[in-house]
């Protein structure tokens, strides 16, 4: 009796141990506003950063020669004030959440994520520069958002004045793209070589191309989720397997008749 009751408390232990070794999730859903703790904010000249009066939207406004967007930095490399909680690794993953809508003139409007080793991002409104060149600057962009991934990424037509939710889960090398709960991508995601970082926003920085206005009312991550990405079969691959069913239907017929 002794020894069945160490066995369990032993058990027991070894699981308490295991559950206190797992990263911990830290779960991040304010809204972003001007000196919140919670997240790393850049507001450059010509930008704003507003939360309503009823403190249930954060509208971003851009503007020439300026980015302004919220997210995770690092202070070491010249993002502002480094929020408390940090991005998981590519093991642990990160999961993003935002609802939001965009003005009817919005153009390279973004979502984007570095692990050490791993990327993904969704482009709002995309004029094909992406931040990077100044000509594209009064550009009308794609009415949708492209979602990144190895082989082009996959552009989702989309109304962009209307409040949709966009979700990603970044984990072992996967991500999983979802639009008002549908998943539209999961497979392999894009490499990175840098330092993580999230920026939600217009993120064009010095370059002239972000244009309009962006309203967040909701925004979530946690950088530990238990949630695996889940690549679904090729549609050709039960067909597939089926075939090589048939194929070897009638050899376990003849095998059966000549054990009869």
């Amino acid at each position: 009796m002794r020894s069945i009751r160490f066995i369990i408390l032993s058990a027991a232990l070894c699981i308490s141990l295991w559950i206190a070794n797992t990263n911990a999730a830290t779960v991040v859903d304010t809204l972003p506003f001007p000196g919140t703790p919670d997240w790393t904010e850049i507001i450059n000249g010509g930008t704003s950063m507003v939360l309503n009066g009823a403190g249930t939207e954060t509208v971003l406004t851009t503007g020439n020669n300026a980015g302004v967007y919220f997210g995770w930095g690092s202070a070491a490399e010249g993002y502002g004030p480094e929020p408390s909680w940090s991005l998981g690794n590519n093991t642990d993953g990160n999961y993003v959440r935002i609802d939001a809508a965009f003005s009817a003139d919005a153009a390279d409007w973004s979502m984007y994520m570095f692990d050490p080793t791993h990327s993904m991002s969704f482009l709002f409104a995309p004029t094909g520069c992406n931040g990077n060149i100044g000509s594209c600057y009064g550009v009308d962009g794609d009415a949708g958002v492209r979602l990144g991934h190895p082989g082009g990424g996959t552009f989702v037509a989309l109304d962009l004045t209307e409040t949709h939710t966009y979700e990603v889960l970044l984990k072992d090398g996967l991500v999983a793209y979802w639009i008002d709960g549908i998943q539209r991508y999961a497979g392999p995601s894009g490499p990175s070589t840098r330092n993580p970082l999230l920026v939600i926003g217009d993120g064009s920085g010095s370059t002239q191309t972000g244009r309009g206005s962006m309203t967040v009312f909701a925004a979530e991550v946690d950088n530990a989720p238990l949630a695996n990405v889940v690549v679904p079969l090729p549609a050709s691959l039960p067909l597939l397997l089926g075939a090589v069913g048939l194929l070897f239907n009638p050899l376990r017929r003849r095998a059966r008749n000549k054990a009869d």
